[in-house]
Formats: C-alpha cells, sequence, structure tokens
C-alpha cells in the first residue's frame, strides 16, 4: 500500500516560532511601564507601581514620586524622582535572583544637577550587598555592578557624562556563558568588559531585600536617590542582544 507522505516542514516552523515568541517572553522576569497612574499626581499605595512581565512583581512608591506624560515608545507615563528620598521597592522575590545572564533596561531622564542615583538595584539594607547595580555617579557616568559572596564587588563603566535634558535608552547586560558584561545607550555600545564575578543569590531576610528603582532598599545606609525621570524599566533573565531591547526613545 502506498503512503502520503507528509511535508513537517510547515509545521517544525511553526513549532520553532512557538517556542521561539514563549523563550523571549520567559526572558523578561518584570517590566515596570510606570502607565497605572494620572499625569502630575503622586504615585501612592503599597504595590501600586504594576509589572506588566505577568509575574506579579508589583512595586511600592516611597517618597511619593510623580507621574509625568512622556511619549517614549509604548509608553504615556514615566515617573518623576527628586533626588531626595523618591523611589519605588519591589519586595524580593526568586525570580529576582539572578545568578548567571541577565539584562536590565531603562528609559532615562536625567536634569542638570543629576547627583549619584540608582537607576536599579537587587539589594538588601547592608551596605555593599548588592548583587547587580545599575546607578549614576555625581558626573553623570554609566556604571553597572555585581557583588558575589566568594568574589567581592566588581565594578565597570565609562568615564564619559550621559546628557542631560533628553531621553535615553540604558541596557547593561551581563552573559554568563563569556562572561562579558556590557552598557549600551540607545542601543549602542558605550562599554564592556569581562566580569570574573557572578551575582549572588541570597540575601538576608532580615535586612529588608528586594528591587530598588531610584534609590537603594529602606534602611540602606547609602541610599543614592535618583534626580530626573525614569521610564520602562524592565529586567530580563537573558543577556538580550541589541536588537531585542526596547526601541530608543
Amino acid at each position: 500500500m502506498a503512503h502520503a507522505r507528509i511535508n513537517l516542514a510547515p509545521l517544525v516552523f511553526a513549532a520553532a516560532c512557538i517556542l521561539g515568541a514563549a523563550a523571549t517572553e520567559a526572558a523578561t522576569v518584570a517590566h515596570y511601564k510606570f502607565d497605572s497612574g494620572t499625569a502630575d499626581t503622586k504615585a501612592r499605595g503599597k504595590g501600586s507601581i504594576l509589572d506588566s512581565s505577568g509575574n506579579g512583581l508589583n512595586g511600592t512608591p516611597y517618597g511619593a514620586p510623580v507621574y509625568k506624560a512622556v511619549g517614549n515608545p509604548d509608553s504615556t507615563l514615566a515617573l518623576r524622582l527628586d533626588g531626595t528620598d523618591a523611589r519605588v521597592f519591589v519586595k524580593d522575590n526568586p525570580r529576582l535572583a539572578l545568578t548567571h545572564s541577565l539584562t536590565i533596561e531603562a528609559y532615562l531622564y536625567l536634569k542638570d544637577d543629576a547627583d549619584e542615583g540608582i537607576i536599579v538595584v537587587r539589594s538588601d539594607n547592608r551596605d555593599v550587598h548588592d548583587p547587580y547595580l545599575l546607578y549614576l555617579t555625581a558626573e553623570s557616568y554609566l556604571r553597572f555592578s555585581i557583588y558575589g559572596d566568594r568574589c567581592g564587588t566588581y565594578e565597570f563603566g565609562r568615564n564619559a557624562a550621559l546628557p542631560h535634558h533628553q531621553w535615553l535608552h540604558v541596557a547593561a547586560t551581563l552573559d554568563d556563558a563569556s562572561g562579558w558584561a556590557t552598557l549600551y545607550v540607545n542601543g549602542a555600545l558605550w562599554v564592556n568588559a569581562v566580569m570574573p564575578c557572578r551575582p549572588a543569590e541570597m540575601l538576608a531576610p532580615e535586612y529588608n531585600p528586594g528591587l530598588g528603582i531610584g534609590g537603594s532598599i529602606v534602611g540602606s545606609p547609602s541610599q543614592r536617590f535618583f534626580h530626573g525621570k525614569i521610564d520602562e524599566v524592565r529586567i530580563s533573565d537573558v543577556a538580550l542582544d541589541p536588537s531585542e531591547f526596547l526601541p530608543p526613545p
């Protein structure tokens, strides 16, 4: 009996597309668009900073950051932070314990008097226990830092100030296989280095661990509040290619 031949190529292609889409979605650990408020009002309420990734890692505003209208891609609102006490705190979660590859992205708008300020940090309120940290120095230099339990802290960046009074997309990536860590500004390579360290997994539950946006963890001896506007903070558990970043503003 003759058997009909079935062309499996379309099925394989469709399955690959589905798996590829699933892999891309799985890469996003948390995504804060800051679109759940009203322009020119203060962000308030426990868990009111919504995580659009679907993982439920909602954040709580402190110090009354203000929602501001913006025209960034796929965004209508951002958070304005005063550099004094405004920030967002996300309670620690195993999804945030990225110990291999990772990507941190954000849109930033810096003021003239931008001081040293944290963009994103996973930490507790002990000093220097920051498994991953993306921040600005007092000179508006972009820095990426990793803390490991057995290797201490490794940090790198470029001594060039980010421009002020315009929206920028910044990204930090760490590729576990190669060790390369890279900083990008508006999708272009800013600086890179090989990291001999990987982020620590565990933080002490008695020290209020979590994720800080725009400032360190509540109770930390080194706060470093961000002064300016932040939008579209996205954290991924892979080292994204620049073609996969959020689009430049």
